[in-house]
């Protein structure tokens, strides 16, 4: 294990109170009025299933640990409401999953519960704390953290709390020891996803869980995963939970599914995985399984994947078994760009793929990035170009946020060229906001930059086909009355730019 002398450390692990592993998991909220500024009212057509936590959470049931979940997040929870209920159900320990721009929320949260309650063990997971660990483990009020897929290393932690053990046995998690900071080894990732449980649905507020309106076919709109990892190495992305990709079975996919329609009326699933068809055989083998069990006639579906992993035969089926749109991240509309930043993908390929799955009737989201290292007005503007040239369905047009743990953030802290690293600022729709971008690419200011993904917008959704085209879809979307409002925020605040601009 690895241990850093460190001063002024209090609440040692010795020092903390041992009690039964009832445990309160958290899904804290995103301060939207913060991170979205004048678009925060497209915030609350998104809520999304906890997928760790609900992991967990199953975990721990089957081993006979009690377990809550409290999403924040979906129910739209102020911190002082969190810490009342918190210190309400006075749990032995309470984990917290985390990603990079709500950890101020999260400080505070614990902060205030330390503070009333001093013997809730404090635990922090997700992606933010298991890569910057040695950086918030230093926070007195941080207990534990625990690094990577947490369902074993937090069952391991839990079950040492319980028994007054060895944490130096427990791989994976971070804490103080005698005045010192203790990095254990990593916890090797779960080798088969289908040896965990189904996650804990029971346990959250499913009612309040939808995907964005204008994506909405059908509803209820589920998220889930069939697989775990990816492979690629682009350089802006952490990936937590490692470059190797484990499945689901088919079996297990289409079951969990069946369980969705069941229990609470299910009618659309986002699968959330970073490239579900990256493996042709599995993708193939989940599709007919689904045909094969009829859910293709209940259910239809949404995924994320890469223009070079798709061909014609792959969208014809996944069409066939319920499939109705992809999300390709492309990133850039300037060869050199994606080449910087290892996308592996040519320009030729991301046309390829946008028309093949036209044809199969499969639409599409594209997603951009705005300001990626070596970004110029020229190369920017061909990013908006080649969006416009693909004509996708929708577009997202992201400021870089430089993750914690991705290639291109340890780049940026090594040549002294992160701006900064308040929290709240890691965040893409930027230009909406009165935030500051951790990075700014030479040659451009800040004015630069946020102009650029305004005019990003501006130029895609404000041409008369594109308007056109989502006010048709409009008519004939389920959640109608949400879709409408959505656009209706959107068209307001970017005009309103565009005003203020001229």
């Amino acid at each position: 294990m690895e241990q850093h002398d460190v001063t002024n450390i209090n609440a040692a692990t010795k020092d903390i109170p041992r009690r039964p592993a009832e445990v309160l998991l958290l899904n804290p909220p995103m301060d939207f009025d913060v991170a979205l500024g004048k678009a925060r009212g497209i915030a609350k057509y998104t809520v999304m299933i906890p997928q760790g936590l609900a992991s967990i959470a199953a975990v721990l049931e089957k081993n006979g640990v009690s377990c809550e979940i409290l999403d924040a997040y979906a129910e739209n929870l102020s911190i002082d409401a969190i810490v009342s209920e918190v210190l309400k159900r006075n749990p032995a320990a309470l984990g917290i999953t985390c990603v990079t721009p709500v950890m101020p929320i999260v400080y505070e949260i614990i902060r205030q519960v330390k503070k009333r309650a001093p013997s809730i063990i404090t635990v922090l997971g997700g992606p933010h704390p298991s890569v910057m660990a040695d950086h918030e483990i230093r926070n007195a009020d941080i207990d534990f953290i625990v690094r990577g897929e947490g369902e074993f290393t937090f069952l391991g932690l839990l079950k040492c709390l319980s028994a007054d053990g060895n944490f130096d046995a427990v791989n994976g998690i971070s804490y103080r020891k005698a005045g010192a900071i203790t990095h254990n080894k990593p916890a090797e990732n779960i080798n088969d996803p289908d040896l965990l449980p189904q996650p804990a649905y029971h346990l959250l507020p499913m009612h309040l869980y939808t995907a964005p309106p204008q994506w909405s076919i059908a509803t209820p709109s589920y998220q889930m995963l069939a697989s775990r990892g990816c492979p690629y190495q682009c350089s802006f992305c952490y990936v937590g939970m490692g470059r190797r990709v484990r499945y689901k079975s088919p079996r297990r996919v289409c079951d969990e599914i069946e369980y969705l329609i069941k229990n609470y009326g299910c009618r659309q699933i986002v699968f959330a995985d970073t490239t579900f068809p990256f493996n042709g055989a599995h993708a193939r083998a989940v599709c007919t399984e689904m045909i094969n069990r009829g859910l293709n006639k209940k259910v239809v579906w949404f995924t994320s994947t890469r223009a070079d992993i798709i061909d014609a035969d792959m969208l014809a089926l996944m069409y066939k078994a319920g499939c109705r749109l992809i999300t390709l991240g492309v990133e850039s509309g300037n060869q050199q760009i994606l080449d910087s930043i290892k996308k592996n993908i040519t320009l030729k390929q991301f046309g390829d793929a946008v028309k093949m799955a036209h044809k199969a009737k499969i639409g599409i989201t594209a997603s951009y990035i705005i300001g990626l290292p070596g970004e110029t007005f020229q190369t920017a503007t061909d990013t908006i170009n080649f969006a416009k040239k693909l004509g996708t369905l929708y577009a997202q047009f992201n400021i870089l946020v430089p993750y914690p743990g991705s290639e291109i953030y340890d780049r940026l802290v090594g040549n002294g060229k992160l701006r900064n690293k308040d929290w709240n600022n890691y965040v893409s729709l930027t230009s909406m906001t009165d935030l500051n971008p951790p990075f700014i690419p030479e040659g451009m200011t800040k004015e630069d930059l946020l102009a650029l993904q305004r005019k990003a917008y501006n130029s895609y959704y404000f041409r008369p086909a594109i308007l056109l085209k989502h006010l048709k879809r409009m008519l004939f979307n389920k959640e109608f009355a949400k879709y409408f409002s959505l656009l209706r925020v959107f068209v307001e605040t970017f005009k309103k730019k565009r005003k203020s601009e001229g």
